[in-house]
């Protein structure tokens, strides 16, 4: 049977430490209640996790992502320089 999309994404989390995870988590729900509708992209590389979202089936209109890198997380816009560390709550 073939792996959903939220398993998938369990599965890419589950690389990261228990607090790690936890506060990726975090950040999906609340991005998600930012950007209701918005269509979601995952891409999970050696050096990261990075959870795109955007109006169309098409990566390249994403227009805010969060990336797990294995030291932080991160929330940047494609349209403007990364903003602070989630994890420093600047």
């Amino acid at each position: 049977m073939a792996e959903t999309p939220a398993q998938a994404l369990a599965g890419f989390m589950a690389k990261y430490t228990p607090s790690m995870a936890k506060e990726g988590r975090a950040a999906l729900a609340r991005m998600r209640k930012l950007v209701p509708g918005a269509v979601q992209f995952v891409y999970d590389n050696w050096n990261g996790l990075v959870v795109g979202f955007g109006p169309t089936e098409r990566p390249s209109e994403a227009v805010v992502s969060i990336i797990m890198l294995r030291i932080t997380s991160r929330c940047v816009s494609s349209r403007t320089p990364p903003i602070c560390p989630i994890r420093s709550g600047c």
